[in-house]
Parts: structure tokens; sequence; C-alpha cells
């Protein structure tokens, strides 16, 4: 999907923790997942790492994805860091010491989301560091900042556990930068946004958050079309 879909010289690297059966064409990374959920994926802010195992200049995608139109124009600019700003249905509303789910009405403020990301290498300098000696701590001001998200199965919301909350992390971090972002206008979508509507005419790449967009390919005819 890249080869058609990004006309930029690019190495493709996977982030894994089994590297059998990859192509040959497609280098493995293995990197310590420390005891963490998702929240791994933050040692991409470890400059010194990110830029000895992939590069300095990354263009971080979740593997659940489908590509359906050129991303050359998202990705071919010198911004230090991009970042798809999804909508999301939950929010997490700190008080005092406690706070709850609710739904985002506004759909206004939404954490960023790590499942694309554009960065030079070091671009958010601490991050890794402060998170590593004391996740915890960190953690706490993402949730009272209100930048914690939620996943919602069947109708019901949970807040991400500990250890697994990468967004807010780094949500946490980037936002006093202030960054330029991806949304539905520029064409990056999540499929539950779309469902069983047609393809939007502009839409680029379609995250799936998790699933495996084959099994919604009756429902969507166009999956199969650009999953190859």
């Amino acid at each position: 999907m890249l080869s058609r879909n990004l006309h930029l010289d690019f190495e493709l690297v996977c982030i894994t923790d089994n590297k059998e059966g990859l192509d040959s064409h497609i280098r493995p990374v293995i990197w310590p997942s420390y005891g963490l959920g998702r929240a791994r994926r933050l040692q991409l802010f470890d400059k010194a790492q990110a830029e000895r195992d992939i590069g300095k200049r990354i263009l971080q995608l979740d593997l659940d994805c489908v590509i359906t139109g050129d991303l050359t124009p998202l990705v071919n600019r010198p911004d230090p860091f991009v970042v798809w700003e999804s909508v999301h249905n939950m929010r997490w509303m700190h008080s005092g010491d406690t706070g709850k789910l609710m739904e985002n009405t506004k759909q206004e403020v939404n954490p960023f989301n790590s499942s694309m990301i554009l960065m030079d290498a070091g671009v958010l300098p601490t991050l890794w560091n402060d998170y590593i000696m004391n996740a915890e701590e960190v953690e706490t001001r993402a949730r009272k900042a209100g930048h914690w998200t939620a996943l919602v199965t069947d109708g019901k919301a949970e807040m991400i556990p500990p250890g697994d909350d990468d967004q807010a992390v780094m949500t946490l971090y980037a936002r006093p930068l202030n960054p330029p972002t991806w949304g539905e206008a520029d064409g990056v979508y999540k499929y539950k946004r779309i469902k069983d509507a047609p393809l939007p005419d502009n839409a680029k790449i379609v995250f799936f958050q998790g699933f495996d967009a084959r099994n919604y390919a009756a429902k969507s005819p166009w999956i199969m079309e650009h999953l190859r």
C-alpha cells in the first residue's frame, strides 16, 4: 500500500516482538517491552534509539490501516512534528483527585492519536526519559490534563489502564507545541466514523483500531480493493 501511495524514498521498518514471516524488504526492529502495553511505543521519543534503529525522520503508522489514496501531500512537509487528531467519542474529565469518563459531545478537544505521527527523532526530548523513570507520575499529569482516552466496546466505555495509554502521555508533551494535525478534512479517518457509508472521496487512510479490516469487507467492498 505504501509503495503505491507514498511517492517518496523510504525504508519500511517494523517494530515487533516477532520478526518471523516478515517480507525480506521489511527491516525488523525489536525493542524491549518494559512490561508496558501500547505505551512501549513511546520509545519513539528516545532520540538516540530512534535515530539508531529507524532514522532521523519517521512516519509512524499502525498496522491496522488501509491506505486508500496518495499520502505524499500529508508527509512531504518539513514540520518537526505532525500528528493525527482524531475524534473521540469519550474523554476523561478530571475533578479534584478523581474524574470520570464523559461523552465528548462537542468533539472539539481530542487527545492526539499515535496511530499516525510524522516526526523528527528527538522532537519531544524529555518524554521517554520522564516516562520510564516515573510512569505513574507522568500518567497522573496526563489524566489531570484531561487527555486520558477510553476504549468503547459494544457501547460500553472503559478507561485505558495504566501503562497502555500512550496517546495521553504523548498529548501531554505535544500539546504545548500546538503542532499541525491531520483530520478528516485531510483524508484521515477512523473506520467506525464511516461504517457502512461509502468511502469518502477525500479518504487517504482509514484506521480500524485493533480490528482486522477484512472482517468488514462484505459491508465495505473498497477495503479489499486497497488492502493488497
